[in-house]
Formats: structure tokens, sequence, C-alpha cells
């Protein structure tokens, strides 16, 4: 005995396609079509139904105590200030300074603008959500961090 309804289970799809096709002996080619399309939609709303995109990413390192949030803070805004001004006098002693064209000069003012790059891109947004209790990034704004990040 054939049922018409079609399965819920997607394993199940195919099982069902073959019994329609085994026990009616007058199938033609539009019923068969027809049998093809269905489990086709089915698929199509199932895999519709069970894909998700996320829209945030969650942040849960971050203490719960005020405190340690302005001691964390502090911390990690002393170390940024700290590399942004070492990397700056990097930066200017080489661009002012003829003596110190060099090779390797040369490669200490890339290394200090790389560590300016990668150290601008991640430091200060993680300072910002510790201090003002954001526990989520926005997806976009994850993808542009990586972005730069892999830019530097």
């Amino acid at each position: 005995m054939r049922s018409n309804v079609f399965p819920r289970k997607s394993g199940q799809a195919w099982e069902w396609l073959a019994r329609e096709v085994l026990e009616s002996p007058s199938l033609g080619k539009g019923r068969m079509k027809m049998g093809v399309q269905r489990i086709a939609n089915h698929a199509q709303r199932q895999q519709m139904s069970n894909s998700s995109f996320p829209t945030e990413f969650l942040l849960l390192l971050f203490p719960d105590t005020r405190q340690l949030k302005l001691l964390y803070f502090g911390l990690f805004l002393g170390i940024y200030l700290a590399a942004l001004l070492g990397n700056g006098l990097i930066l200017t002693a080489i661009a002012c300074d003829h003596r110190l064209h060099t090779h390797m000069y040369f490669f200490l003012l890339n290394l200090s603008l790389i560590d300016l790059g990668t150290i601008t891109t991640t430091v200060p947004k993680a300072t910002a959500n510790s201090l003002w209790d954001i526990r989520a990034i926005s997806y976009a704004g994850c993808a542009t961090q990586l972005f730069m990040f892999a830019v530097f």
C-alpha cells in the first residue's frame, strides 16, 4: 500500500521515492519528475529551516566585578600607550636621522609599523568592551577586525 505523504526525515526520502517507483508500474516521466521535485522542495525547506547565520559573537572572558574591569582597563591602556610611544619614537628617530637609513633600521621601521597596526586593531576595542560591559561583538565588527589584523 502506497503512502502519498512525504516522509519528514530526510533519510526516508529516497526510500519513499524507491517505493513510488517500484509500486507504480505505470510511472511516467511526469510522475518521476514530480517525485524528484518533491524531494528537492523538501530538502530546500529543511535546509532553509536549519540554517543559521551568526549576527554577533559573545565575549565571555571579561570579569564580572567593576574593580577588576577597571584594573584590566588601566593595565591594557598602559601597555597600549607604551607601545604607541615606543613605536612612535622608533618611527620618528629613523625618519628624521639620515644616518639611520640603512637596511637594519628599515627592518626596524617595518616591525614598528606592523606592531602599531596589530596593537591598534585589537586593544582599543577590547578595552572599550571591558570598560563599558559589552559582552558581544557584531559579525561585521569581528570580520573587519580580523581583516585588519591579517593585513598587518
